[in-house]
């Protein structure tokens, strides 16, 4: 071969890497690579092996930088390696790249909270909380428990305690079964109301037998013969502090509705998903996801809770509304949120804690004084 083909063939190979310099990369073939990775990692997080879990996702970092998920991965990795600030700056990247998602606050917080710093863990939670709330039909609302759990956990350790009992209280409510842990880590007894009482209510007045029949003929349905009962007699009402659990199974019950009322059955029935489901909706939990009752021949009274965010998906949680009522728990709404918040003061000062008094306790006071001063709760039966 002569000195010139030589040097064309040369020539050709050097312009063909050139050209793969300025080749796109290929997404796929990315994505497949950081999957690899992380499931490596998560291998070797649950051998123990947490130092060669991190290396292993750090291999791709320059490819994973810009992908969310990747960047809390490798916050999560460092986290469970011991290294903190760096879990911290990995998920301050993540929130760059998607600033409203609530987990990546929740693990933010994580960090700060074992480096002492309560105040930054609180903002990191109270900021997931704000952020579950503001979308609460997203995937993200499982973490909202936990995250209030968290949050009061920090306040606890800023000393505020009532203010953490508070969200304590609302992390149980929800079904967080770390609560008790969490009261004993800070400091504080375990909670002593966990059983909680018989499902109590705040009815919204008595229903009557013509209006269940108005109902009834309105739809072409008939009602199980007990919770036409439980309508004719509450006619649905508030239920603060209530949850209820099955098997695997645990939410809270915020609302159970009523006929002709600010939170009538009516209104949720415009969705044609329960005649197709052969159900009626009956109540909810803080997030909006709904409590219905069968109401076919072979299903009549099995109740179930309905996640809107999947579909409106059914998970059977009692063969009757009987059972679903002795499955409810409900506490009796603390006295001192009856209390007006000048009360309440006055009593911080008059025990020596005036220095506690902070305008976000105020706050607080007032929201309940307002929500449970006039509430009267009575035992379903």
């Amino acid at each position: 071969m002569g000195k010139y083909s030589v040097r064309m063939m040369q020539s050709r190979v050097s312009a063909m890497g050139v050209f793969d310099l300025f080749k796109k990369p290929d997404p796929q073939k990315i994505a497949k690579q950081l999957r690899e990775a992380v499931a490596a990692s998560d291998t070797l997080i649950q051998k123990g092996d947490k130092e060669n879990a991190l290396k292993v996702l750090l291999k791709h970092k320059d490819l994973g930088w810009d992908d969310t998920d990747y960047v809390m991965h490798i916050a999560l990795a460092y986290y469970y390696a011991g290294h903190y600030p760096e879990a911290i700056e990995c998920n301050k990247r993540a929130a760059e790249l998607n600033s409203d998602y609530g987990r990546i606050y929740i693990n933010m917080g994580r960090a700060y909270f074992v480096l002492r710093d309560y105040d930054n863990a609180a903002a990191s939670y109270r900021q997931a909380i704000r952020l579950i709330e503001l979308k609460p039909q997203s995937n993200q609302r499982s973490d909202h428990p936990i995250a209030c759990g968290w949050y009061g956990a920090s306040l606890v350790m800023k000393g505020k305690k009532e203010e953490g009992e508070f969200y304590f209280k609302k992390a149980e409510a929800e079904g967080y079964q770390k609560v008790n842990g969490l009261r004993k880590f800070v400091g504080l007894p375990e909670g002593t109301k966990s059983d909680g009482k018989k499902l109590l209510i705040s009815k919204y007045g008595n229903g009557s037998a013509e209006l269940v029949a108005g109902f009834e003929r309105r739809f072409g349905i008939s009602l199980d013969e007990e919770y036409r009962r439980f309508l004719i007699r509450y006619n649905g009402g508030y239920t603060p502090e209530t949850r209820v659990k099955s098997d695997d199974f645990s939410s809270d019950v915020r609302y159970l509705y009523g006929l002709n009322v600010k939170k009538n059955i009516d209104e949720k029935m415009l969705t044609a998903v329960w005649l197709e489901k052969r159900c009626i909706p009956i109540g909810e939990d803080c997030f909006g996801n709904f409590f219905a009752i069968g109401t076919s021949e072979s299903d009549k009274g099995s109740v179930y809770f309905c996640d809107h965010g999947k579909e409106f998906a059914l998970t059977k949680i009692a063969d009757s509304f009987g059972q679903f009522v002795n499955k409810c728990k409900s506490d009796e709404i603390d006295p001192h949120a009856r209390m007006s918040p000048e009360e309440r003061e006055a009593k911080f000062i008059a025990e020596g804690k005036a220095a506690k008094i902070t305008d976000m306790r105020r706050e607080m006071w007032k929201h309940e004084y307002e929500k449970f001063k006039d509430m009267i709760q009575e035992e379903v039966v």
